[in-house]
């Protein structure tokens, strides 16, 4: 395993340290839990790049780790009514049919690099940004007057936007993928 591949098992591994942080009433912990994590999101890509280590490992269990983390985030801050439920099913929408995707051309033996497009890594960047503010505001009992819900609000309608310009991107993607295996036979 590599550097890359350890941070992203340590991301992984911290998702149930920031559920039960954030359920056991420790919003400081959950916030740092959730800070860690999302660091190691941000720069195990970047390290796997630099020192020529991508494994098919860390390419297989970086977006569980990333959906997992970000996922987990949004129904905690849903349930404490910080997050909109309908971000909440937006987000998880887009990642089930990612997933569904992925596994329909697994099963179909489609021979695709897997790869995010860049509107996905600046969702994922945006709404790393968005739980932070979240969780700052949980931890801080922040009135929803104040400033600190302008700017989550502001990162959540830029989330949101580049969520649905992404699954746009990935459906066509994949409806070119599924058209050319039918061409092909």
């Amino acid at each position: 395993m590599t550097v890359a591949d350890y941070l992203t098992l340590m991301r992984l591994l911290l998702v149930p340290v920031f559920i039960s942080a954030f359920l056991f009433d420790r919003p400081h912990l959950a916030l740092a839990s959730f800070l860690v994590a999302g660091f190691t999101d941000l720069i195990d890509g970047s390290i796997a790049r630099f020192l020529k280590q991508p494994t098919r490992f860390g390419a297989f269990l970086d977006p569980i780790a990333d959906k997992l983390l970000l996922e987990s985030a949004f129904i905690c801050l849903t349930f404490v009514q910080i997050l909109p439920l309908w971000f909440l099913l937006l987000a998880l929408s887009r990642d089930v049919m990612i997933l569904s995707g992925i596994y329909y051309l697994y099963r179909v033996k489609a021979n695709v690099r897997y790869q995010a497009v860049y509107a996905s890594k600046f969702a994922t960047l945006f709404q790393l940004i968005t739980t932070v503010l979240g969780l700052i505001i949980y931890r801080s009992s922040a009135h929803p007057d104040s400033g600190l819900y302008t700017w989550m609000y502001f990162f959540l309608v830029i989330s949101t936007l580049l969520i649905i310009i992404s699954a746009i991107q990935y459906i066509t993607i994949g409806y070119g993928v599924v058209r050319s295996r039918a061409k092909a036979t």
